[in-house]
């Protein structure tokens, strides 16, 4: 990479001169960061709006990120395109293959269905980070033949890491139905279903519906008063996460539901109300 610097009254035709190192690194991981917002938004270049709302601030935390560390910095680079060289960026398999290290160990493993919302939260921010979100996204077709190439790659090593994390029984029969094509969107769409509208998940919903409408502030509960709040409110969550949005509570009723029950205990106790 080099500039050529603007002709003088002494020096007509400057030679060209090397870019350092250090500003080299730096354009890279500006490359780095526009492939990655054009990626992660299923697009081959980033559309105005999204030019518009590049900042300092998001490349900041984009270069000390963990997307940003081990991006290789002398990786070959795509092809610039358009007027005066500024043109749209396009992220490709070398890009992906050559720029994140990707490790499926980081990943934890799936022993239990009623673990699964720990672990899908988990999953999905890890996914994030190593740039094969969409992969999680049952909605996402790639469009054009690169675009194929790329997220084919993601999803091979999506699957490796399903392989090595899902160790359920129905996970890894799924999991063995696509030991060719090595689909790991379909995998993890699959996992979903099972979590969410199984036999065994609908026995896990009643059970948390029970839980929910039965459980006492009393003497049985060891705990605070706030860890009986954040105890109901994470029961709450997790049938949310196992149930259709159209059947979710309304945020007020979330708040208020719990701490009702306390504000009533309260009451109770309070001898200005005893008789």
């Amino acid at each position: 990479m080099t500039y050529r610097p603007a002709p003088t009254d002494n020096d007509t035709t400057p030679v060209a001169i090397a870019v350092p190192i250090c500003q080299r690194n730096r354009v890279q991981l500006i490359k780095a960061r526009i492939g990655s917002i054009a990626s992660l938004s299923g697009q081959m270049s980033l559309t105005t709006d999204q030019w518009s709302e590049l900042t300092q601030e998001d490349f900041d935390s984009f270069r000390t990120s963990s997307s940003a560390i081990g991006y290789n910095p002398v990786a070959q680079a795509p092809t610039h395109c358009g007027a005066a060289g500024l043109g749209t960026y396009t992220y490709g398999l070398n890009d992906f293959r050559k720029g994140i290290r990707r490790n499926s160990s980081v990943y934890p493993v799936f022993k239990d269905n009623k673990h699964f919302s720990n672990w899908n939260r988990y999953v999905l921010s890890q996914a994030r980070a190593h740039d094969v979100s969409d992969v999680f996204n049952s909605r996402f077709v790639s469009s054009t033949a690169k675009s194929i190439l790329l997220f084919k790659a993601k999803e091979e090593f999506v699957y490796s890491v399903f392989n090595r994390c899902v160790q359920t029984d129905t996970g890894k029969s799924i999991i063995r139905e696509h030991e060719h094509d090595y689909n790991a969107q379909a995998v993890y769409t699959k996992l979903v279903q099972q979590a969410t509208t199984s036999t065994k998940a609908k026995f896990s919903r009643d059970k948390l519906v029970i839980e929910l409408t039965t459980s006492q502030l009393d003497s049985t509960w060891r705990g605070t008063h706030e860890g009986f709040v954040l105890m109901w409110k994470e029961k709450m969550r997790l049938l949310e996460d196992m149930t259709s949005s159209q059947y979710h509570y309304a945020d007020e009723v979330t708040e208020y539901a719990p701490k009702r029950r306390v504000a009533c205990i309260q009451t109770e106790l309070d001898p200005r109300y005893q008789r």
